[in-house]
């Protein structure tokens, strides 16, 4: 895991967030958000889709609850398989993770679950060429500690 970009607020603050986080993130990262079931839902969808198109974002549906979600990304990190760069939101992130399900906040979880699931898909080898290129971990952490030094 490379990155955590996180924030709660108001719909046109999260907006933004998005829209500022694909923006750091550059054309080569794809935007995929999670798209509530139901008449909301696709509200929302197509809210965000008219928003953000210039990021091309993809949507998807999640199937199952929460717990049932998380366990494919869950039995990777028991095997070892999953690292977290060293950052200043790794506390808050492993705090979540310690106390899911039970605990008072899921969304970063909810967010590596999809991000996983998305990721052992199709484009599994691109993820892995890319996480092997030290040039890009470099340049997106850069990225990151920038954006954040900005925003305070």
């Amino acid at each position: 895991v490379l990155d955590v970009a996180r924030m709660r607020g108001r719909p046109a603050e999260v907006i933004q967030f998005i829209e500022r986080t694909a923006e750091v993130d550059g054309t080569g990262v794809e935007l995929h958000l999670e798209q509530d079931p139901g008449q909301a839902g696709v509200f929302e969808r197509d809210f965000y889709a008219k928003h953000l198109q210039k990021f091309s974002p993809r949507f998807r549906v999640p199937t199952g609850d929460k717990v049932t979600r998380a366990n494919p990304i869950s039995a990777q990190v028991a095997a070892g398989n999953v690292w977290i760069l060293r950052a200043p939101w790794n506390d808050a992130f492993l705090t979540e993770a310690d106390s899911f399900p039970g605990g008072t906040h899921d969304d970063q979880i909810d967010g590596l679950s999809g991000a996983s699931t998305i990721l052992m898909g199709s484009q599994a080898a691109d993820v892995g060429a890319a996480m092997a290129n030290k040039t890009y971990v470099e340049a997106i952490t850069a990225h990151r500690s920038q954006e954040r030094r900005l925003d305070g």
